[in-house]
């Protein structure tokens, strides 16, 4: 699975939730799936995945890559915006100089604390996306008591699955006056880089009546 493309319906309940899928394409080296996940008959996303066969080639010898900072060598971070005693704050560790956060260009360490499923181990891509939807939140740089800034997708591309438990995360925002952003960001694990995020961002101004 090197791509994974979501688009956000609608918010997704906290509830049961039904996934379906179908192939697209089942080719010898390349394969396209779509998937649908419901609330009961309500759509409230879909994605395109993307599968590569994979075989041995040999290859010259690759340049040196940039690497991020050990998680050990960076301090925990607790994110401001979270109120409520248990979230995705508490499920997930995250470890950031406080000092970036706020900036829009942000590198940090998260790794999950909990199983996003009981009794299920999750798959290197499984981990990765638990960490990649909150790359807009890492590097925001709007203050979220005045503004919304919701990603309306998600794309997710890697050139080879994760290692460890760790996903580091290079992320950095751009908003713009008409209300759009992005959200660009660079995944890597302790053994270098694996991929790139990107969001697209819906930028508000929150309502100041009634204050």
């Amino acid at each position: 699975l090197t791509r994974i493309t979501v688009d956000l319906l609608r918010p997704v309940p906290i509830a049961a939730l039904t996934v379906r899928t179908e192939t697209l394409r089942a080719g010898r080296k390349v394969q396209r799936l779509r998937v649908f996940l419901l609330a009961g008959d309500d759509l409230v996303a879909h994605a395109m995945a993307l599968l590569i066969r994979t075989q041995p080639v040999a290859l010259p010898d690759a340049r040196a890559t940039h690497t991020l900072p050990p998680p050990d060598s960076v301090p925990p971070f607790q994110f401001p915006f979270f109120h409520d005693t248990v979230g995705y704050h508490h499920a997930m560790e995250t470890r950031m100089e406080a000092a970036a956060f706020g900036t829009g260009d942000v590198t940090a360490w998260m790794r999950r604390r909990l199983p996003l499923l009981d009794g299920e181990t999750p798959s290197p891509m499984q981990r990765i996306l638990i960490a990649a939807d909150s790359a807009s939140g890492v590097s925001a740089m709007l203050d979220p008591a005045r503004f919304t800034f919701v990603n309306s997708d998600l794309t997710v591309a890697v050139h080879r699955p994760l290692e460890g438990e760790w996903i580091g995360m290079r992320a950095v925002t751009t908003p713009q006056t008409h209300g759009v952003g992005l959200t660009d960001t660079q995944l890597f694990d302790t053994h270098g880089p694996l991929g790139r995020v990107v969001q697209s961002l819906v930028i508000e101004a929150r309502s100041t009546s009634g204050r």
